[in-house]
């Protein structure tokens, strides 16, 4: 008996839609000229979140979903159901840091879980840096994944590009060739000139001899990367640098705040969530819980602070923070 077919699930992306902007309602089986009223991010509205009236009938207003729309701004993928999770075989992490933060967020997000393919790989002993977890990963970090073909995927990033390849809605890169060139634009520039930055500054820092008595910090991570960020690995500790690193992180975010201030954005690519705040996010919450001075300086910035104010109040970020409990918090 040959196997039943896969059923197609279709996902609506609905940040193109403005109100005012004209489409066609389905009703009654005919499509009839309409114009958004509102678009609701209401967990409650989420199977018919698009408020429409209908052109030339006045007072009569309905809430609709995607199935019933058509649109060139409404973006419409489809995928079979239950198919996108076979190909990963493991997820190898430690929830507790930030990369592995990342993508857990970036996963719960998408709807992908990640948690039942867990592998964890205990960094505090350098598991990550000897036997079957370096043959896997030689450079040493987590998380990766190991497809069923035996293939390895690791790099935060490039884990997320894969996730969003595979499932793309709700799209977290973007659906459309612009959508997702400003996202990989603005994910670079915070990327190479913050969070790189804000990183090495932290590890540079643990191995400084004012560590943390002077520089700040926490007493558990002196000298934590003295094992680890080796020339045989492909690195340098450079302690006296930690101080210049620190002001590059910050005075990024200052750089940020300065752009988006007077904007009604809700996140770095304007209205719609994507892996760069979800990168940010992560980096100033594991830092700032480690001393570093990233989140007390972001404090001082208010778009940046309503902005994460409104990444901690996510519920996939909140479900991601209690599944990471255990190291800083």
């Amino acid at each position: 008996m040959p196997p039943k077919k896969q059923q197609s699930v279709k996902t609506f992306d609905y940040s193109g839609l403005e109100k005012g902007m004209r489409l066609q309602v389905e009703s009654d089986g005919k499509y009839y000229a309409g114009e958004v009223v509102t678009v609701s991010k209401s967990a409650g509205r989420s199977k018919a979140p698009v408020k429409v009236s209908y052109v030339g009938y006045t007072g009569y207003d309905e809430w609709v979903g995607g199935d019933r729309l058509r649109s060139k701004a409404l973006q419409v993928s489809t995928a079979e159901a239950g198919g996108f999770r076979h190909n990963i075989k493991a997820y190898y992490t430690m929830p507790q840091v930030p990369n592995p933060l990342l993508v857990d967020i970036f996963a719960r997000e998408k709807g992908v879980d990640l948690v039942a393919l867990e592998k964890t790989v205990d960094l505090p002993s350098l598991e990550n840096r000897k036997g079957d977890s370096q043959a896997k990963n030689p450079a040493g970090q987590v998380p990766y994944l190991e497809l069923r073909d035996g293939t390895i995927i690791a790099e935060s990033i490039a884990i997320c590009e894969y996730l969003e390849e595979a499932k793309p809605s709700p799209p977290l890169i973007g659906t459309t060739p612009k959508q997702r060139a400003v996202a990989r634009m603005w994910q670079r520039r915070m990327e190479e000139h913050f969070v790189y930055p804000c990183f090495n500054g932290f590890r540079f820092a643990t191995a400084h001899p004012d560590y943390p008595e002077k520089s700040g910090g926490l007493a558990a991570f002196k000298d934590f990367f003295k094992e680890r960020a080796t020339p045989e690995n492909g690195c340098a500790l450079v302690p006296e640098a930690y101080k210049g690193l620190r002001e590059w992180s910050v005075n990024k975010l200052k750089w940020l705040e300065a752009l988006k201030k007077d904007s009604k954005d809700d996140f770095v690519c304007g209205k719609r969530l994507t892996v760069v705040d979800i990168q940010m996010y992560t980096t100033i919450k594991f830092m700032g819980a480690a001393g570093e001075p990233c989140l007390e300086e972001m404090k001082k910035l208010a778009w940046l602070s309503a902005w994460y104010d409104r990444m901690d109040a996510r519920p996939h970020v909140k479900a991601a923070i209690e599944h990471s409990k255990g190291l800083l918090w």
